[in-house]
């Protein structure tokens, strides 16, 4: 698979899955493939740099969120009280796509967005197409918390997106991550292909 300029007709594919699912393997590979792709996690990073973004979420929040350590224990707390998160989300969102529209507008090639809140944000309808990375439970659970979250943790960070078999029903490309690397890679180009192709 190999990817060249297109000047018309540029398709913006989402790559979804709930968290640990996989998807930074796939846009990894699919990167080096030559594919423009947007990460919207790497944008929020970004945002969280700005000043005046931390000065009007502390603000928002009636915290100090200049300062490090409550910051990091605001990162924590929004997976555990729902009220706090739709509020973070409902400010961050909106700066979140209109990064993305700019990095899109800016592509000469098929775009490859990155977002794991996809469904969630009802964002394939500004989408061609839709890849979906699953994962059992049990699995996800384990990549958590060998990233260092407790069970606890990775339990809230779960519960906090919309369940995996919800997203199963709203996109035919899906590809589980438990394949092997090899396998999980020519299931990722053969959907890449009949999207590109036109048999989404």
């Amino acid at each position: 698979m190999s990817v060249q300029p297109v000047k018309k007709n540029k398709l913006k594919i989402g790559i979804t899955g709930n968290i640990a699912s996989g998807k930074s393997t796939a846009t990894t590979y699919l990167k080096a493939k030559g594919f423009t792709i947007i990460d919207s996690d790497e944008i929020v990073h970004e945002l969280w740099k700005d000043p005046q973004i931390i000065q009007e979420l502390s603000a928002l929040f009636n915290l100090d969120l200049k300062d490090n350590v409550i910051q990091q224990q605001f990162k924590q707390d929004v997976f555990n009280d729902e009220t706090m998160r739709k509020s973070l989300e409902a400010y961050l969102h909106p700066k979140v796509y209109e990064t993305i529209e700019q990095h899109i507008q800016a592509s000469t090639h098929h775009v490859i967005i990155d977002i794991p809140l996809l469904f969630e944000t009802h964002y394939e309808t500004h989408l061609d197409a839709v890849i979906l990375i699953t994962v059992p439970k049990d699995i996800q659970m384990h990549r958590l918390t060998k990233r260092g979250l407790t069970l606890e943790q990775a339990e809230a960070r779960i519960a906090s997106q919309m369940d995996q078999s919800l997203k199963m029903k709203k996109t035919s490309h899906i590809i589980s991550s438990t394949l092997n690397f090899e396998t999980f890679y020519q299931a990722l180009e053969k959907e890449i292909e009949l999207i590109i192709h036109g048999n989404t």
